[in-house]
């Protein structure tokens, strides 16, 4: 009876996870070197509904993913960048997203573990939707997503 009971109070105590905000047709590149905050991302993602997901592990491949995206004409609806990254960093992902007529809108969220980027107002001034410091923390992740993708309509 006890073993149910504490089952039962477990249960109570964890949330479930799983939220659908209808973003099933959101489309989004993660591009971080780390290959734990690649996870922490991706899961995150999918918890808010969010399936189409590609991810790179360095700048060049995710610059490789966006070019790729251009040719095709099938874009992202949102990319989340690591900021510091070998061969190509997540500024010069952003660049190359706003250079890019096709991506001048796309919500770009800048990860940092660097804690002076994360000052109020950078994102703005580099033309990201977010900056974030690592370590990743789930609710403000949440919380940014939702907010870079509040204007979001299926194509």
């Amino acid at each position: 009876m006890s073993d149910q009971n504490n089952q039962n109070n477990q249960s109570k105590q964890t949330p479930k996870m799983n939220m659908d905000f209808g973003l099933a047709k959101v489309r989004a590149l993660v591009v971080d070197d780390s290959s734990s905050d690649r996870l922490l991302i991706t899961t995150i993602l999918n918890r808010l509904g969010i399936n189409q997901i590609l991810e790179a592990d360095n700048g060049i491949s995710g610059s490789l993913h966006i070019q790729n995206s251009i040719a095709t004409k099938n874009f992202f609806d949102l990319v989340i960048t690591d900021w510091s990254m070998p061969g190509k960093s997540g500024l010069d992902l952003l660049t190359e997203i706003r250079s890019a007529k096709e991506l001048s809108n796309t919500p770009v969220i800048l990860v940092t573990s660097v804690k002076a980027g994360a000052k109020p107002g950078w994102s703005d001034k580099i033309g990201a939707q977010a900056l974030i410091t690592k370590p990743l923390n789930f609710g403000e992740l949440v919380d940014k997503i939702q907010l870079a993708l509040a204007g979001f309509k299926a194509k």
